[in-house]
């Protein structure tokens, strides 16, 4: 099971980007360093944050051989009053199956 969670300002939006590769070389945007792929990357899911308690993302990882050994990336663009732009990137997280 893959758990993602979101804090922030009770109602701000979370898009949470994905790509199937390793975290990569940091590029500059005006919301911050961004780790993934920018040719790469989708979207993987849009949440609100909670104050409170986190917003809970949860996917199941199905079984295989063809996810092992994979790894896949995860970054999100968070609404931030703390940013000058009202948005900025959260840290990078990578994730690897093993069988």
């Amino acid at each position: 099971m893959l758990q993602l969670r979101s804090w922030g300002p009770q109602g701000a939006l979370s898009t949470i980007y994905w790509t199937r590769k390793p975290l990569g070389a940091p590029s500059s945007t005006l919301f911050g360093t961004f780790l993934l792929d920018p040719n790469l990357a989708r979207v993987f899911d849009v949440k609100n944050t909670g104050y409170d308690a986190p917003t809970l993302l949860q996917r199941i990882i199905p079984g295989g051989p063809a996810l092992a050994d994979r790894p896949s990336s995860f970054q999100a663009l968070v609404d931030s009053s703390a940013s000058p732009i009202q948005k900025a990137f959260t840290n990078g997280v990578e994730v690897t199956v093993v069988p």
